[in-house]
């Protein structure tokens, strides 16, 4: 635009100001007949790329103003640009480091998401949906956050219903999510991202959780129209996913942890508890036949067929334990045989003699 400040129509730099408004990125030349350096310095200000004396330039000349106002302006958009990437990637980082500090200090990571939605709405979005799916480590529901918001419910009532409801007679997204890592994040943006136009939101990013080696959940964050500074983008999205899914991996290694040492002690108390038993038998039968004074023949059989089956106990408790581990890798085989329950007492009674002779058990 090559402006003329001294036009009946102008109005001096009234006009300039409203020219940038309008047409913020087009380069403005002003020309006027006024040589006044304050003046000029004005317009420079106000956002003109040169300031001409009349009559103007003709030729070369003018040609190199209006090149070097076209670059100059076009230098200035990318100083702006940059400048408002700058601000956006600040905004992120710094979001990103409170996301970190909130779940780092909280030992149980279910219980912080809330707060991580509270840090994202309405700072960087107008909705923070967040769904964890069951498996056969932690059965049950489907479990959701949100945060408040023109949309939030409305988003997280569709989000659910989309979960949960078969399509075509398959079996849904939920089943997808669960079965078919590899193409979790199409599925996703294929299914979510109509949802939140049908919503009247803007614009929506979508963000599998992956935790437990495969898809668990996902993490949505909507957006309405009137939100003119969209500081979300995928990598965002993806790097608070990533920060709640380690955090809910570490807990569930926690859980595991705890489920692992709470089975070893008890697998030691059932062992300790089981063992001493026939530990005791063959004791008071070694002690019996260590005597100087030597017993009965029929004794020492006896004793000897009370050692045998006391060794034999133990060995079957080893086996046991085995038996357990195989069951919980899920590769138990069963043997199945009719069993004399007559003889299995007869064999107790027949362990526990001694024990029950040495406390004066009848």
């Amino acid at each position: 635009v090559i402006l003329d400040l001294t036009l009946p129509d102008a109005r001096g730099l009234e006009a300039l100001h409203r020219i940038r408004a309008a047409a913020p990125g087009t380069p403005v030349i002003v020309l006027t007949g006024i040589a006044d350096q304050a003046l000029a310095l004005q317009a420079l200000r106000a956002g003109a790329q040169d300031y001409v004396m009349k009559p103007p330039p003709e030729g070369q000349i003018l040609a190199r103003i209006l090149r070097y106002a076209v670059e100059r302006q076009r230098l200035l958009q990318t100083v702006d640009s940059a400048l408002a990437t700058s601000a956006i990637a600040a905004r992120q980082w710094k979001l990103l480091a409170e996301v970190s500090k909130a779940v780092a200090a909280s030992s149980d990571a279910t219980a912080v998401i809330p707060e991580v939605g509270r840090l994202c709405v309405p700072e960087v979005a107008d909705c923070f949906v967040l769904c964890l799916v069951g498996d056969e480590d932690e059965p049950g529901t489907i479990e959701f956050w949100h945060t408040d918001g023109e949309k939030a419910v409305e988003l997280k009532d569709a989000v659910q219903s989309l979960l949960i409801t078969p399509e075509s007679g398959g079996d849904g997204l939920l089943e997808s999510l669960r079965t078919d890592d590899a193409t979790s994040s199409a599925l996703c943006d294929q299914a979510l991202l109509p949802v939140c136009g049908s919503l009247g939101l803007a614009s929506g990013t979508v963000m599998p959780l992956r935790f437990g080696g495969r898809v668990r959940g996902m993490l949505v964050l909507g957006f309405m129209p009137g939100r003119r500074d969209p500081v979300v983008d995928v990598e965002f999205t993806r790097s608070v996913a990533y920060r709640i899914s380690m955090a809910l991996q570490q807990q569930r290694l926690l859980r595991q942890t705890q489920r692992a040492v709470a089975a070893r002690d008890r697998a030691l108390s059932i062992v300790s508890h089981d063992l001493r038993n026939p530990l005791t038998t063959i004791l008071i039968c070694a002690s019996a036949l260590l005597d100087p004074e030597p017993a009965p023949r029929s004794g020492v059989q006896e004793m000897g067929e009370l050692i045998r089956r006391s060794a034999g106990w133990m060995q079957q408790i080893v086996e046991d334990l085995v038996d357990r581990a195989s069951l919980d890798a899920g590769h138990l085989a069963l043997h199945r045989r009719p069993t004399s329950v007559a003889e299995l007492f007869d064999a107790m009674r027949s362990m526990f003699s001694a024990t029950a002779a040495k406390n004066a058990i009848d």
